[in-house]
């Protein structure tokens, strides 16, 4: 973030460790000072200290109000919202998110926060980037972002985009250690070090200067699947966006900095990904190990079978699988293209399903893990493909939406192939 950006962007961060009524939450008094501390650092937030205010914990909710009042009417480049404590349902349904305070009562829901309230506000906002963190159980009852209808200010302003990111389901209680809540540490720690290595789309963490908020949520989620606390699972974290939210920037990544601005040898081979032809032919390594994937099919989500294609495109599980799928195809026919194979031999993996390419380059130098390689990109076409409507690119029937599960598998897979086509075409010395 520029001295300029700086200066037209607000943070508020409201932590709640110690209730009156319900369970205290030791581990969140951790959470604000931490996060704090990292977003006003010049190389990660870079936020002024002055503007990103954190509201003292034993607050009343006018307070937590006024505060994101003040900061949503003041930016215009980025508004960031955070919240941790006690999320519980309320309101006229009774199913609306409720941000606790320390004299939350669930009997006496006006000491609570309204979600509602809050989200307006930052719906209102005349930033051009807008999150929302909220770091509660069921905070995935977030994730409604509000009817997509551009304000006169958003107009004015040209919003590029909004993110909110829950660290549970909305049915899911989030967790909290005495060091601090499980997501935020995880939150945190991904700012303190930066982001290293394969990305799910074949990118590596390294190569990227800043941190959006699509790779921060891939991280997280990476970071805290499978993960169990005192005999409990962590729920797997949740996302929105909207207008290309997910592509919003939250913090410069202090792993690009030290692994590519000074380290020539990274550097050259971020400058020589493929599609533009270029390897680093002086590199040793051993041997590509190719073995054949395994890949599921992509489950819907039958909540989101409603959705007009253009809102399917938007939705992070279709992007994971639509960037997996476009990265493997492109190294794949980077590959055709060095060995002579004719790039249009590719569209016929989905067809015929033989891995006629892969088996062309075989046959061509002798190897044969490239015929693997063409019948795992066979797989990952002939599932990816199904995200289009009507099973075909270009169909006027909505896209189905994966399940975050089946998207993050998928991109796993896809990962994984890159690295295999990356492999052999190192090892043969490809320039």
């Amino acid at each position: 973030m520029t001295p300029e950006e700086a200066a037209r962007s607000r943070a508020v961060l409201f932590g709640v460790h110690s209730f009156k009524h319900l369970g205290d939450l030791d581990g969140v008094r951790h959470n604000v000072a931490a996060l704090r501390e990292l977003l006003v650092a010049p190389d990660v937030g870079g936020f002024a200290e002055e503007n990103c205010v954190a509201v003292p914990p034993d607050s009343a909710p006018n307070a937590l109000l006024d505060a994101v009042q003040d900061a949503t009417e003041e930016a215009t480049h980025l508004v960031l919202i955070y919240y941790a404590g006690h999320g519980h349902f309320g309101g006229q349904t009774g199913q609306s998110l409720l941000l606790a305070t320390a004299a939350s009562d669930l009997r006496r829901p006006y000491h609570s926060v309204p979600y509602g309230q809050i989200r307006e506000m930052v719906a209102r906002s005349r930033a051009r980037y807008r999150i929302v963190i909220a770091d509660c159980c069921f905070s995935g009852l977030a994730l409604h972002m509000g009817d997509d209808a551009a304000t006169d200010a958003a107009k004015t302003f040209k919003i590029e985009g909004a993110c909110v990111l829950a660290s549970a389901a909305e049915t899911q209680r989030s967790l909290c250690l005495p060091e601090g809540s499980v997501f935020t540490l995880e939150l945190a720690a991904l700012l303190r070090e930066g982001l290293r290595g394969l990305l799910p789309d074949g990118r590596r963490g390294e190569d990227q200067p800043t941190l959006t908020m699509a790779d921060v949520f891939d991280s997280l989620a990476a970071r805290l699947k499978d993960r169990t606390v005192q005999g409990h699972r962590v729920p797997q974290p949740r996302m929105s966006t909207r207008e290309n939210g997910y592509r919003i920037p939250l913090a410069l990544n202090r792993a690009f900095s030290k692994s590519v601005d000074n380290n020539p040898k990274q550097k050259k081979r971020s400058e020589g990904r493929v599609g533009k032809g270029k390897r680093n032919p002086g590199r040793t390594q051993s041997p590509a190990v190719v073995t054949p994937i395994t890949v599921a099919k992509l489950r819907r989500q039958w909540s989101l079978k409603s959705f007009t294609g253009i809102l399917v495109h938007n939705s992070p599980e279709y992007r994971k699988v639509h960037e997996a799928l476009r990265a493997v195809e492109s190294e794949f026919e980077s590959a055709c293209r060095h060995y002579g194979v004719s790039v249009s031999a590719l569209r016929k993996l989905v067809s015929d399903g033989k891995g006629r390419s892969g088996r062309e380059i075989a046959q061509k130098t002798g190897d044969l893990r490239w015929a693997i390689v063409g019948e795992n990109v066979h797989k990952l076409c002939k599932v990816g493909y199904v995200m289009y409507g009507g099973g075909n690119i270009g169909a006027s029937s909505p896209a189905m939406v994966p399940t975050t599960e089946t998207a993050y598998s998928f991109a796993a897979n896809a990962a994984i192939v890159i690295e295999q086509i990356r492999g052999l075409l190192a090892e043969n010395g490809a320039t």
